[in-house]
């Protein structure tokens, strides 16, 4: 039976994401290829932390929470304090985030998709032929590398644009399949996973932490961290569920595993897990000596949208924006209203290499005409 199961969801999932003009035998999922010019170069990373939340995690922290990470890294970047999410939601704010532009409406179509409605606008456009951030870094010779979860589509929409893919833990590696020649490693990928089946079914799976949603953090940290220290990727994205449920840090005992979804400290506990995964990157990095060289913006989809049972949301819908800037220590606070759609913009100042000191990141975010 789970024999049966796994192919008919292997067959059903595979049909859904089938794009136009392909066989539901062979899909061209093919990468874009390596850049000469892009190997060696500076890193970008962009890191999306799902539900991150501007007033709980720096207006209204809960008394005695010490984030000493994210803090020192506040100090020496360019911190936006008073910066709208692209969307309430974040299948509108991520086309946002993207494109730079607000978006009114969106909805996913077969083919591999999403069609999107801009807020100037009234006509759906593909959300895969919109001009993002990955076109822009291939514009200015970066090799993309994406550290991303199987709910979110950007190496199939995006892979033209992007050299390299991790999908929770599989590389996105392969350049044609279909049902038939994917079955097996469904099948396999899934059954490598279960306890005493680890090994059996080809390499063993390092396991860091017995509760999944904690391992898959640590899996993600070690995706990211891996790349970011590969000499051939210099731009790097990640987008991972957390502060976001579920609950995974427990403040009390200081210990990683999974609490309740009502529990009164999750919230606070995952911005401490969020500190801590911020924490190992920056040892690992300056051990290596790329820490100083390299550009760092943190930002988020939409602020905190869970329960109001024992903490209260943000009716604005602010999000954090911090950017270090390589070469460039030292700190600027922006506290002019702005919103998360300048991203883009900001990005591309980047890779064009506009901006030498942290203060010149503040023009990307002035005299922004469009709020949501």
């Amino acid at each position: 039976p789970f024999g049966l199961i796994m192919t008919v969801n292997g067959i059903a999932a595979h049909l859904k994401t089938v794009p136009p003009g392909e066989s539901v035998f062979g899909v061209d999922y093919t990468l874009a290829p390596v850049l000469p010019q892009g190997a060696g170069r500076p890193k970008v990373l962009f890191l999306i932390f799902d539900e991150w939340d501007q007033r709980l995690t720096f207006e209204a922290r809960r008394a005695g929470l010490e984030l000493p990470n994210l803090d020192r890294l506040v100090a020496e970047s360019f911190v936006a304090t008073d910066m709208l999410g692209a969307a309430r939601a974040t299948y509108l704010a991520i086309p946002g985030l993207f494109s730079g532009r607000q978006v009114k409406e969106a909805r996913t179509v077969n083919g591999d998709d999403a069609r999107i409605v801009w807020a100037n606008g009234d006509v759906s456009e593909s959300w895969r032929s919109a001009p993002n951030i990955f076109d822009d870094a291939r514009e200015y010779g970066h090799n993309t590398s994406l550290i991303v979860t199987t709910i979110h589509p950007y190496c199939r929409l995006f892979r033209r644009a992007i050299s390299d893919c991790w999908v929770d833990d599989t590389p996105f590696d392969y350049e044609r399949h279909g049902f038939i020649n994917r079955l097996d490693d469904i099948v396999i990928g899934t059954l490598r996973h279960i306890p005493y089946l680890r090994g059996v079914f080809g390499e063993e799976i390092k396991q860091y932490h017995p509760v999944p949603p904690v391992d898959f953090l640590f899996r993600y940290r070690e995706a990211l961290a891996t790349r970011a220290l590969d000499p051939r990727w210099s731009f790097l994205f990640l987008h991972i569920r957390m502060p976001h449920l579920p609950f995974i840090y427990d403040l009390e005992n200081e210990t990683y595993g999974h609490l309740p979804r009502d529990h009164p400290l999750g919230y606070w506990g995952n911005l401490v897990a969020l500190h801590k995964f911020i924490g190992n990157l920056r040892a690992r990095f300056e051990a290596a000596g790329i820490w100083e060289d390299m550009t760092l913006v943190l930002s988020s989809d939409n602020g905190y949208r869970g329960s109001e049972t024992h903490i209260k949301r943000d009716p604005e819908n602010r999000v954090p924006l911090i950017a270090k800037l390589g070469g460039a220590p030292k700190g600027y606070v922006f506290r002019e209203r702005s919103n998360a759609i300048r991203i883009r913009a900001t990005l591309q100042g980047i890779f064009a290499v506009h901006a030498k000191q942290t203060v010149d990141l503040a023009r990307y975010f002035q005299a922004v005409a469009m709020f949501g």
